[in-house]
Parts: C-alpha cells; structure tokens; sequence
C-alpha cells in the first residue's frame, strides 16, 4: 500500500568534505525515492564547508552553524576551536529544538557531532554511518547516541556494539551507479586515458607528483587530472613551464580544479586507470565505476584511516598502493606503464572493483533511516512522536480603571505636554507581533555567563515560537560597576552564538547603533522619558 507521509522531516549532518556531503545527497536522493507520495522535508544542520552548494542544489535547505575540531597536535588555534564547539553544542540545540526532526542521519566529522548530541537530548533517533575502516573521534563519540551505525568497512576491532552495526558500504551519488551500467563509448584518440583524482579539495603532494612525470605520461596516454579549485591556478602555470619543450602535448592534458558529477562520470566511463588518495568515497566511487586503480595514501590522515582504506581495498586485487619512498614520479610512472601495458591484469583489477562495489549501499541506508524513525509505510499518517505542541497563551483583556477623582497638585511648574516627547505616544500601539514581546535586559558590569545566555536564549526562542519580537535593553543605571566595553562585549557574543534580535543596540562599524520603534534602548539615555512619567503622576495623584 502506498506510503501517506505528510510531514516528514530528515535532518541530516557531518562535517564539510565531498566525503561527507556527496553521501548524504545518494541517501536523501533514495530516501525520497521510497517516500513517493509527499515530499518530505530535508535540512542539513552543519558547517558552511565544501559542497554545501551540492546540498542546495538537491533540494535540501541548509542551517548553517559553526563546527569546532579538537586539534591532534598542541597549537594555539585550541582555544578558538573550544569556543567553536561551545557555540556549536549551543546553537546546535536551539535549531534542534527549531525544527524537531523525525530522525538524524550523520555522516560523521566535528561537523556532525553537536546535532547528534542535540538530538540524543531532545530524544530524538539517530544513524551515524562510519566511511572508513578506522573510526574518526567523532564518530566514536556519536557511537553512545545512536541507533544504528552503519559502517563502509568491517569493524575488525570491534569499536563499536556489534547490536548496533550494519555493514552496508559506502553510499555512491546515483549519476555514478548510471554511467557504470553504460558501455563505454570509443575515445577517438585512441590512447589510454589516466585519471588523477585528489579527493574533492585535490592533493598538493599528487598535484607535484604528476607534474613531475607529466611530458612522459603524455607521450603515451592522455590525462585527466582534478588538481582542486585552490592549487588550479599555480598547476596551470606550472604544466606550461613543464611542456614548454613539447607545446604539441598540451591537447592531451585535461586539468580541471572539480569534476561536476556529470563531467566526473563521463571521465571515470572512459578512464583505463585512476591514480588517487584513498579517501571511503573516492575507493567506493572507483569500485562502482569498475576500474583499477593506484591509490596513494594520505599517511597524515587521522587515525590512518586513509592507509587501512588502501590497505583493505587492494587486498582484493582491485588496485595496487603506493606509500613513501614508493610513491615517488620515477616509481608512479613504471606502475602506470606496466599496468596499461598488461590488458589481462587490468581487466581482473576491474573484476575485482566491482565486486568490491556496494551500489546499493545509499538504498540500504535510507531504508534503515525509514525503519528506525517509525515512518510507517501504511495509508495512515505517521504518528510524530518528537513533536511538541506548543501551549496557546491566550492575551487577557487588561481592564482599565479611571480614577473616582483627578486633583492637579502645582508641584511641577511647568505644564506636562511641554516635556512629553513624541515617543511616548508610540508606546500606545504595538507592532504586529501577535502581542509578545520579550526583553533581554544584561547588566554591562562585565561579559556575559551562561545565566545570562540561558535568559537570552529563552528569551529569543519564546518570541520565535510565537512570532512576537525580541528586543535587547541595556540596563547600565548601575554604574559604580559599570565596565568599558561590557556592552559591546555583550552585543558580540549574542552575535556569535546566533542570536538575533529584533530591535534594541547593535554593533555596526565597531560602534552601537540603536534600532526600532521604542528607544533609546540604553538605560541611562531613557532618564528625561522617565521624568515626564514622573510629572505626569505627580499632576494625576
């Protein structure tokens, strides 16, 4: 029976690579594949990184918070990456509490960890899935919040609880899994096409490599090389120096910063072989193409993760690895030359991608994404068992009394309406704001401490949920403990942790500048509106 499924809502995280975010886009792409009757909604919730344009393009909305990485090795830059999670973990919640998914699917990274922990507080399911075969720290740390972990490579060291694993590959984008079933067409050339993929941001050390052996390669082969959008424009001057001699070879030589994925497929159905580091998706997006492959580690990646990758794929035949001293041009250019030049070895490395190839991994993924959040694939609406309704305050009338008696005592020399200022009359009409309005209201005797953030947060959260207005007001009547830049400091930090207010002081150009229909927002710049108050009772007592 055909799924009826109003509502449903996926948020999906990681941190901000293609190996994180091309993925995510084959999982949402299946996920709503199995949901065919309404659309479902999808949000990312992570930082602004690589591909976040990917995202949008596929039709999921993007919140884009901040992410911290603890550094592996002592460095200064500790301190702002701690303030980084700490306004991560923040606003992490407070999007959570927002949009209050169904589920949440992390594809691993610092990028991911606050919305998974979000989640785990506001009892909301999550999946995590595991790209390679040793775990990132954050991954290890999101492990105790999830469900389900779903992991690219077996868990030979048992990292994780075995009731909580499924092995299920790595997730491979649709256009890919589309180019691998086609035949592939003659290259009018006639040459061996070599293709040398540095991962999504490129590689500086395969980058060199290359360029090292480039007049020879192109004597033989034509090249397609992803160099990565920030080594592009030295690379390209640098490979005219190096043809300088032999301009005649330029043709053959195809740099490209990225590969769009339609461009990417086209290269990859034609490719002979492909020279790249061993990243989860660059080996699972070789294998489903069903090429060989030289895969050159990155030994700084954390964990080795990179090096038990290559390690675990090209023990099955399907390529060869190449580290250290071995990775050098001169080595790199007899591996490429006996490879291309032995036809009956190529074609069992081939053999042997594809079955290393999991092309239904994304499939699997989103059908456990389904199960676990209970989307019921029944004619019934599924029931939301995280989503809060929120109370309805209904506004009470406020029953004005007039006085039995109006005596005027000449206290005041002056007449009132010469010192009413015209502000005051806006005070007797409120904007659209269905009658909330909050105020967040700090001292600034000093920088701001979690009390007074937690009032700010409830606060701003209180005026969005009722689409009311939140303004700031600052009360700096107190000034024997008044301190330089307390107000500003003030400003700043609601700032960085995404707290937006509708009216009241804001820092502009390194000064404060007040904004709205009912200032001065600053304490002390409201003492003559209180003494025409103060008159104006004095008359009316």
């Amino acid at each position: 029976m055909t799924a009826k499924t109003n509502n449903i809502r996926l948020l999906v995280t990681g941190g901000g690579t293609g190996g994180h975010i091309f993925p995510i886009i084959a999982v949402t792409t299946e996920f709503k594949k199995l949901i065919p009757v309404a659309e479902p909604e999808i949000y990312f919730l992570g930082p602004a990184n690589f591909g976040i344009d990917n995202l949008t393009q596929s039709g999921i909305k993007t919140v884009i918070i901040p992410a911290g990485k603890i550094p592996r090795y002592p460095t200064v830059a500790i301190f702002s990456e701690i303030l980084k999670i700490i306004a991560s973990l923040f606003l992490g919640a407070l999007q959570m509490w927002r949009l209050m998914p169904d589920i949440v699917f992390s594809k691993g990274g610092f990028g991911g960890f606050s919305s998974v922990f979000a989640a785990w507080l506001f009892r909301i399911p999550v999946i995590i899935h595991e790209s390679d075969a040793v775990p990132g720290l954050a991954n290890r740390l999101c492990a105790r919040f999830a469900k389900k972990i779903i992991l690219s490579f077996p868990d030979e060291n048992n990292i994780f609880p075995k009731n909580k694993t499924i092995l299920a590959g790595n997730p491979v984008r649709s256009e890919l899994l589309e180019a691998s079933t086609k035949t592939v067409s003659a290259n009018p050339s006639q040459r061996k096409i070599l293709v040398v993929l540095g991962g999504s941001q490129g590689s500086q050390e395969i980058n060199t490599t290359v360029l090292d052996i480039l007049p020879e390669l192109l004597h033989d082969m034509e090249v397609v090389h992803q160099c990565g959008e920030n080594n592009f424009r030295d690379l390209s001057f640098e490979s005219k120096i190096v043809l300088e001699k032999e301009p005649e070879l330029e043709k053959y030589y195809h740099l490209r910063p990225f590969l769009k994925i339609e461009d990417l497929a086209t290269v990859l159905e034609k490719a002979d072989l492909i020279i790249s580091r061993s990243g989860a998706g660059s080996i699972f997006e070789i294998a489903a193409m069903g090429k060989a492959s030289i895969l050159i580690p990155l030994e700084s990646s954390a964990g080795g993760h990179q090096l038990k990758n290559a390690e675990i794929y090209t023990k099955t035949g399907a390529g060869i690895m190449l580290i250290g001293a071995n990775a050098k041009s001169h080595l790199l250019y007899e591996n490429i030359m006996t490879l291309l030049n032995d036809p009956e070895r190529l074609k069992l490395m081939q053999e042997a991608a594809k079955k290393f190839a999991t092309p239904n991994a994304a499939k699997v993924i989103a059908e456990e994404i389904i199960d676990t959040a209970g989307i019921k694939m029944t004619a019934e609406i599924p029931i939301k068992k995280n989503k809060v309704e929120p109370v309805k305050i209904e506004k009470q009338p406020v029953i004005k009394k007039k006085p039995e008696k109006i005596k005027q005592i000449n206290i005041v020399k002056v007449k009132p309406e010469e010192h009413r200022q015209p502000e005051i009359q806006r005070f007797t009409a409120l904007p659209a704001s269905n009658g909330v309005r909050v105020r967040y209201a700090p001292s600034p005797t000093g920088m701001m401490h979690v009390g007074n953030f937690r009032t700010a947060l409830y606060n701003y959260l209180f005026a969005r949920k009722n689409n009311g207005v939140f303004y700031v007001r600052i009360e700096d009547t107190d000034q024997t403990r008044y301190v330089e830049g307390g107000m500003e400091s003030i400003l700043e930090t609601l700032q960085v942790m995404g707290i937006k207010h509708d009216e009241g002081p804001f820092l502009q150009n390194k000064g404060i500048v007040q904004s709205g229909d009912f200032g001065p927002y600053i304490q002390s710049q409201r003492i003559d509106l209180y003494r025409s108050h103060a008159n104006d009772l004095v008359l009316l007592s």
